[in-house]
């Protein structure tokens, strides 16, 4: 359910747990009637990932506020105030996610806002109104930059990007679009050897002359690729970027 009298917070709440935690997804909305805002929240919820989620504070919090979705190589934190009343603080230790100590430094990117995070000490702490949430995309921060998520699916990753390739100072993969969706990528350009600069962004000839668009919006650490497709298709993208401290 996303339409009132839930407000918008409750029902990006509601969404997002189903995302995260991989439960049935069954809509009780009369879909035509949703308005745009509503209806884009069940859009970012679609499809199914076909994991499911650990809940890691179950005999603490009941419901638990803390739910970690993994395929072994991307983390999402689902964390979720579920008090309609009372503002939450949520923490968690990274070290319960399965890093280990020598992962020091750390990059997160929040879905909804889509801002950048600095876990500090290995410690995620995130302030949440009545009903609010919030779903984390966190990796060790790498010696160069990293691909955190896109904007197509809640849970960030799991659903439209395969493995993303890194050689001779260019990131690459593949991105499923959706036709008429714009889908932004969001990449980490802050890394243990300083902060790369994006120089050229591109797709692949054939995805060009099926009508593939590109753009690019830079801000401090963070790089946004935006991709889109007058029709659904899977696209092949890549990104050079210019080494810290190389010379101009």
């Amino acid at each position: 359910m996303l339409r009132a009298p839930l407000t918008l917070t409750q029902a990006r709440s509601f969404a997002s747990w189903i995302a995260v935690s991989g439960s049935l997804n069954l809509v009780s909305e009369w879909l035509p009637g949703l308005p745009p805002d509503r209806l884009d929240i069940l859009k970012r919820a679609l499809p199914n990932t076909g994991l499911a989620a650990r809940p890691l504070d179950l005999f603490t919090h009941m419901p638990a506020q803390v739910w970690h979705l993994t395929d072994r190589q991307r983390h999402v934190l689902g964390l979720f105030n579920w008090s309609a009343t009372e503002p939450a603080t949520v923490r968690v230790n990274l070290a319960d996610l399965g890093f280990t100590a020598a992962d020091a430094q750390f990059v997160g990117l929040d879905y909804w806002s889509g801002r950048l995070l600095t876990p500090r000490h290995g410690i995620v702490t995130a302030e949440l109104p009545p009903s609010g949430c919030s779903i984390l995309a966190v990796a060790p921060v790498l010696d160069r930059p990293q691909l955190l998520g896109t904007s197509r699916h809640i849970t960030q990753s799991f659903v439209d990007v395969g493995a993303d390739d890194w050689r001779d100072a260019t990131l690459a993969g593949t991105c499923q679009l959706v036709g008429g969706d714009p889908t932004e990528l969001r990449i980490a350009t802050a890394s243990t050897r300083g902060t790369w600069k994006a120089v050229q962004a591109g797709v692949s000839p054939a995805d060009r002359d099926a009508g593939v668009r590109l753009e690019m919006k830079f801000e401090p650490d963070l790089l946004r690729v935006i991709l889109s497709a007058p029709t659904s298709r899977q696209v092949r993208w890549s990104t050079r970027f210019e080494a810290p401290g190389a010379p101009r």
